[in-house]
């Protein structure tokens, strides 16, 4: 016995976006009985089924995206201004040309000069004192 699939059931798996193989899916039927459904109750191939319903699919989403934005859902509206308006959230910088360099420095008072040139200005510190080499004690040669 063939599975009874309605004309109302394709449609709005179609409007859902639902592939052919979820379609067959959720009328507990074989894809090429979906395939077989389309041809008989319209006059349009499988593919062009699709692309219509889809597309009745889309406008509803966007009915609904834009009333949503309309009662002041915020994401909605700057999602709808950035895909259908074109807006864009950009920084602009201008650049004179001009380089200004700053020294940072790790002193946090400003009256005592760097920890670099502290280092510089202090006297130079002796180097330490390498250790002499133990002389070696010359062995003799013990002859019995």
């Amino acid at each position: 016995m063939a599975k009874e699939i309605t004309r109302k059931q394709l449609e709005s798996l179609a409007v859902l976006q639902c592939t052919l193989v979820e379609m067959a899916a959720a009328c507990g039927c074989s894809i090429d009985t979906i395939q077989r459904r389309v041809d008989e109750f319209y006059d349009m191939t499988y593919t062009q089924f699709i692309e219509y319903y889809g597309a009745v699919g889309h406008t509803s989403l966007r009915r609904a995206m834009w009333d949503n934005a309309l009662r002041g859902n915020h994401k909605v509206q700057i999602f709808l201004a950035k895909n259908h308006l074109g807006m864009a959230e950009k920084i602009e910088e201008k650049h004179t040309g001009e380089v200004k360099i700053v020294k940072i420095t790790d002193s946090i008072d400003t009256d005592q000069p760097p920890a670099e040139e502290k280092k510089k200005k202090s006297a130079p510190k002796k180097p330490k004192a390498k250790a002499k080499p133990k002389s070696k004690a010359k062995k003799k040669a013990k002859y019995a």
